[in-house]
């Protein structure tokens, strides 16, 4: 388990199965004084080989983890979205859609989960900052054609994404 942002220690922790948000945090040292606890299911099961991101009050002001988070496939799975509830809901939300037009909103904090550039879709990957359908496409040529990502740095062999994209894009990708 990846523990990161507003914890002591962030870092890689091996817990027990069947450990739960609360115990990453404590392996972590615990939470930073700025850290939004709150904005995060302390106790939701944790999935082998995730990340669990603590967000601060300045990134997330208000609200509880949303329900997609309440699941433990939600750190894991990269269709799954988090969207800022109304206060008062316990952080319960839509599924960070955009509209009314039931395509997913574009990713814009770790919290909201992952893309397995391995796995997606085109749709799944133009959730991605600085990804469009051309991009995707791209992305899903690469993929085809070099018998999928081995790193998250094999982005930067992708026509059309620079240092600037790649460091965007890093936090919400992962290969496996």
């Amino acid at each position: 388990m990846h523990v990161a942002g507003a914890v002591r220690k962030p870092g890689v922790y091996h817990l027990r199965p069947g450990a739960r948000g609360e115990d990453a945090l404590k392996a972590a040292g615990g939470p930073k004084p700025e850290a939004n606890t709150d904005a995060v299911n302390l106790a939701a099961r944790l999935e082998d080989g995730c990340q669990l991101y603590f967000p601060t009050r300045k990134e997330q002001p208000e609200g509880g983890a949303p329900a997609e988070v309440a699941s433990p496939a939600a750190y894991s799975a990269a269709t799954k979205t988090q969207s800022k509830a109304a206060p008062g809901t316990g952080g319960v939300s839509k599924a960070g859609r955009k509209g009314g037009s039931g395509k997913p909103g574009k990713l814009t904090h770790p919290a909201q989960g992952t893309i397995n550039l391995n796995t997606a879709t085109a749709e799944q990957l133009q959730r991605l900052p600085g990804v469009g359908p051309a991009m995707a496409e791209r992305l899903l040529e690469f993929r085809k054609e070099n018998h999928g990502f081995q790193s998250v740095e094999d982005l930067l062999q992708v026509s059309g994404i620079g240092e600037k994209k790649f460091e965007k894009m890093r936090p919400f990708v992962r290969v496996r």
